[in-house]
């Protein structure tokens, strides 16, 4: 049943009030001005960056003064998503919460818990002086989920903690200890359009599941820009293709659910429409497990289009077609984890261009490097034009780590249950930190959120109260 949210506790009141603020990646300033604005009010100590990063230090409470230090950490930013048809500016308009069934949503629209539980988690602490801990320096990121732009610009130099506790955490009940490193790669591909005699027509790929490309891309899900690309390549084994225009403009890390083509042909309307049937009754079958709702419809359009060449569009396809993508290897020490992926995530015409993003994923360096040399090479065959983007470094595995032991004990103190500990293909911010210091001792918490990077993105209200408990315990026993 719905119901108004109305904030509990200081954790609830600061994820409310931030929700009131946009911080969709690239656009967080409105809250990281507000991050500074808090410190000021509560006169603690802190610095901002000129690309948005915080960092607010707090001394430690009455005992635990000769404690070492500890970091806390979170980004800001979200993945902003909304119901088809949704008027929501997120770059002006505050986020409508409500509680469904215990969990916290956005009407309409992604809610940023991902990860506004972190930011709210470190102002409530910041905010309450009857609590115990050490030394605490709070990180507030931005452009976390863009690549972790925010965490690479930090400066060691700011940083005394060599402990961490990581908030970007949606399970609830594990912890993470591992992360895989990643790199974004986008090509392009310039050549001038022309007018056609061939009629046009548009075909649109639809209702698979997309999903978040590093928890997600294990599950072998369909890829809507390949699957287009597919069946393009089949028909232009029959008949003469034109591409004029390609659109997927989603999101780099999310496997993408649906891609709109818009090209001219010289075949008939009925040869195209049995190719495109043909072709995605092959690709139902196939993906029956992963994707039961994909579709695909191809329609004549009432107007004539631009169009790239014949061998402009051949070229194309053909490249589109060839690309890897998706799952690649599993570890063979830890059962379930993914060590190596790419996602084509974003695909786009603007004029006579088109261009493609990739975000490529590894547990070790050459995982990404075997990938990225992959598609360069390829796109420097099909003369692609390439440019390397941000690259965030893994965070390895420790045997030993008093901090996890302690975690463990704080969340069974208050759980009365063990945590798990998760191997992460997903990047996490964490690799940066790791980097700064070998000697990191780092782990992860967090409230248990569904759907994520989604427009039904929900938080569990009592996961987010609990976790709190087990924070703060573990900041008591450090």
């Amino acid at each position: 049943m719905e119901s108004i949210f109305k904030p509990d506790g200081l954790h609830e009141n600061y994820f409310q009030q931030i929700s009131q603020y946009p911080h969709g990646s690239y656009h967080e300033a409105p809250l990281s001005n507000y991050i500074v604005r808090f410190a000021q009010e509560h006169n603690l100590r802190y610095k901002q960056y000129p690309i948005g990063n915080v960092i607010i230090y707090k001394n430690a409470s009455e005992g635990y003064e000769q404690h070492p230090p500890v970091m806390l950490q979170a980004h800001m930013d979200m993945v902003c998503e909304k119901v088809p048809g949704s008027s929501h500016c997120f770059e002006t308009d505050p986020l409508d919460l409500y509680v469904e069934d215990g969990k916290i949503r956005a009407r309409g629209t992604s809610l940023g818990a991902d990860d506004g539980v972190g930011v709210a988690y470190m102002l409530a602490i910041l905010a309450d002086d009857s609590i115990a801990h050490p030394p605490l320096e709070c990180v507030f990121t931005v452009q976390e989920e863009v690549g972790c732009i925010g965490a690479s610009v930090l400066d060691k130099q700011d940083i005394s903690a060599r402990r961490m506790v990581g908030l970007d955490d949606v399970s609830g009940c594990t912890t993470y200890i591992s992360a895989g490193g990643t790199q974004t790669l986008e090509i392009c591909h310039t050549s001038p359009k022309a007018e056609t005699h061939w009629p046009c027509y548009s075909l649109k790929v639809f209702g698979l599941q997309g999903g978040h490309s590093g928890t997600e891309i294990h599950l072998e899900r369909g890829n809507a820009i390949k699957l287009a690309a597919r069946i393009l390549f089949q028909m232009q084994k029959a008949g003469g293709i034109q591409l004029a225009e390609m659109s997927c403009p989603g999101k780099v890390n999310v496997i993408p659910n649906h891609c709109d083509v818009i090209f001219a042909s010289d075949m008939d309307a009925a040869s195209i429409s049995a190719i495109t049937e043909s072709t995605i009754k092959s690709i139902q079958q196939e993906l029956k497990w992963s994707d039961p709702s994909v579709q695909a419809c191809v329609e004549c359009c009432q107007e004539h289009y631009q169009v790239f060449s014949l061998e402009d569009s051949r070229r194309t396809l053909d490249f589109l077609f060839m690309l890897p993508d998706g799952f690649r290897h599993q570890s063979l020490k830890v059962t379930g984890l993914t060590v190596a992926s790419s996602n084509l995530g974003i695909i786009d015409t603007n004029e006579d261009t088109i261009s493609a993003v990739f975000f490529v994923r590894g547990a070790l360096d050459i995982h990404i490097d075997v990938i990225m040399d992959e598609i360069l090479t390829m796109a420097d065959y099909f003369d692609w034009q390439s440019h390397i983007g941000a690259r965030a470094p893994g965070w390895d595995y420790q045997d030993y780590s008093p901090l996890r032991d302690a975690l463990g004990e704080a969340y069974h103190a208050v759980t009365g249950k063990e945590i798990g500990l998760l191997a992460n293909h997903g990047g996490l911010e964490c690799g940066f930190m790791s980097h700064m210091d070998e000697n990191m001792d780092i782990v992860t918490i967090g409230p248990r959120i569904e759907k994520y990077h989604s427009s039904d993105e929900m938080l569990y209200r009592d996961s987010f109260d609990e976790i709190y408990k087990v924070l703060l315990k573990l900041l008591a026993e450090l």
